[in-house]
């Protein structure tokens, strides 16, 4: 059965390295909790500064408080998706700190996602919302009375415009491969880095074959080794890690000292050698995303185990 990939978070890295050029002027806060109760806005960004333009084109419409709810690939967007959202927008203008704290103005809605979702649009303008185009692959969506929304669709805008979100999606080509792996190599500063790597993380695992062809390219081979480091060896620790648990229930088992250091010491070798077969075959498949997902997926881990015969 395949894991479902967890786009949400990536998209949020995503967004967040979109503006990292205004960074320090937002806020940003994920899975926003509108009440007690799980009513969960995807992204809110919040602007530091009051009529702040911002560099990325995602948000130049943007206002103080800017709703964000995104859709996975194989997720569709629909009318009660967009009504849901302004349902959202309502709610937390509602919880001001006073009375009409935030104004409706002062609010934005975006809604974002792969394709683009032509039924929607069709229904803005059937229904005497004004729809424009302003960029490649954004949409805003202008009704009196209702909150300023625009549309995103990710395959559409510009790759030079959008280098990460753009990105988010199960058709990765390439040429956009190397462009991830050449600006995942640019990063600066461990939350940056956080970011881009979470978006490479959910990537790969939409994209695997793709990342599996890289075995071709001795450069981009060595590219996603450097940068895969971190993962390797954050598997290694956890694996040794359980190998030393194992080991002392061993130890344990045993009933004296000489069979808990034993134990120890067995279940430190047989962890540590396991491992460095596991990870030295994957690489030497180029299996990246296999690498990854052992990570946190003890089910796939042994079935690579029993797969290579570890």
């Amino acid at each position: 059965m395949q894991q479902k990939i967890q786009w949400h978070p990536a998209f949020c890295s995503a967004m967040e390295l979109e503006f990292l050029d205004d960074s320090e002027n937002l806020l940003f806060d994920r899975e926003y909790n509108l009440s007690s109760k799980p009513l969960q806005i995807d992204l809110l960004i919040v602007t530091k500064k009051k009529d702040l333009v911002l560099k990325s084109i995602i948000g130049k419409i943007f206002r103080s408080h800017n709703i964000m709810e995104f859709k996975s690939p194989r997720d569709g967007l629909g009318i009660d998706d967009y009504f849901k959202a302004l349902a959202y927008a309502c709610l937390y203008k509602s919880f001001g700190t006073s009375d009409n704290a935030i104004l409706v103005e002062d609010i934005t809605v975006t809604l974002v996602r792969d394709l683009k979702p032509k039924k929607l649009l069709a229904w803005f303008t059937e229904n005497g919302y004004a729809v424009e185009r302003p960029y490649g692959g954004i949409y805003y969506i202008r009704k009196e009375g209702f909150f300023i929304t625009q549309v995103v669709v990710t395959s559409e805008v510009s790759r030079e415009e959008s280098r990460w979100l753009s990105r988010l999606t199960e058709n990765l080509t390439q040429q956009d491969m190397r462009t991830m792996v050449s600006d995942m190599q640019k990063t600066q500063g461990k939350h940056e880095r956080e970011c881009a790597d979470a978006v490479l993380e959910v990537v790969m695992r939409a994209n695997t074959e793709l990342f599996h062809t890289a075995k071709e390219e001795a450069d981009m081979c060595k590219a996603l080794e450097e940068l895969m480091a971190p993962e390797i060896e954050a598997i290694k620790q956890k694996i040794l890690t359980e190998g030393l648990a194992e080991g002392r229930a061993e130890g344990r088992a045993e009933g004296r000292e000489e069979g808990r250091a034993e134990g120890r010491e067995e279940g430190r070798a047989e962890g540590e050698s396991r491992l460095s077969s596991l990870i030295n075959v994957l690489l030497k498949a180029r299996r990246f995303a296999d690498a990854e997902r052992v990570t946190e997926d003890k089910v796939y881990r042994q079935k690579l185990y029993q797969e290579y015969n570890l």
